[in-house]
């Protein structure tokens, strides 16, 4: 395929003589795994730090109220369905604030429109508010926590690879069709030994 699209000779041209698409695929596998690398340890990052805060604002400003199921919501995401509450409640101010909340098939089929739940949410951010029981989890943290740590690992180790293999494979791979020669040891002097045996049998 790829002698098909690029060539060997436009490889060469580009990555070196000693470039094959053996090699070159090899390459491009790292680094595909580099950037699929660099995606988990970013999304790790931030939803982990978004956990951190939201954490620390629900301890700080959490407040439980009740509010009301005013909607339901399903239907299928690609290949798997999916099962939605709007959620509604009022503050104190008599202010409404709605966010669709995302269940499970069971608790989705046993709450009715209409039905009360308890929410929490955080008073400076009225519209930050989740289900009792839905709130961000530890256990949610410390999966984010693999991503960032397991993504900037191996981010380190396809880079270290990669970077061997750029730099030694050109410098030790030889064009396609070249031999070696062996050096060709320059013709010793013949010594006494060699004479005497050269006039052996001869007669004065």
């Amino acid at each position: 395929m790829f002698d098909y699209l690029l060539g060997t000779a436009l490889l060469r041209a580009v990555f070196g003589p000693g470039c094959s698409t053996e090699l070159f695929q090899k390459r491009l596998g790292l680094i595909c795994f580099l950037l699929l690398s660099l995606l988990a340890t970013g999304m790790g990052y931030f939803r982990s730090h978004w956990l951190e805060v939201q954490f620390a604002e629900l301890a700080a400003e959490g407040v439980t109220t009740q509010g009301s199921v005013v909607s339901k919501v399903d239907g299928w995401n690609r290949n798997s369905a999916y099962y939605d509450f709007v959620v509604e409640y009022s503050t104190p101010d008599q202010a409404r604030h709605r966010k669709t909340i995302s269940t499970d098939a069971a608790e989705y089929n046993s709450t009715r429109v209409g039905s009360s739940v308890a929410v929490r949410y955080v008073r400076s951010k009225p519209d930050t508010f989740y289900m009792v029981g839905r709130e961000p989890t530890q256990a949610e943290f410390k999966v984010m926590r693999y991503f960032l740590y397991g993504g900037l690992a191996s981010f380190a180790l396809s880079l270290a690879a990669l970077a061997m293999m750029w730099s030694g494979r050109n410098g030790d791979e030889q064009a396609p069709g070249h031999i070696p020669t062996r050096p060709i040891a320059p013709p010793t002097s013949a010594g006494p030994e060699f004479m005497r045996r050269q006039g052996f049998g001869k007669r004065g």
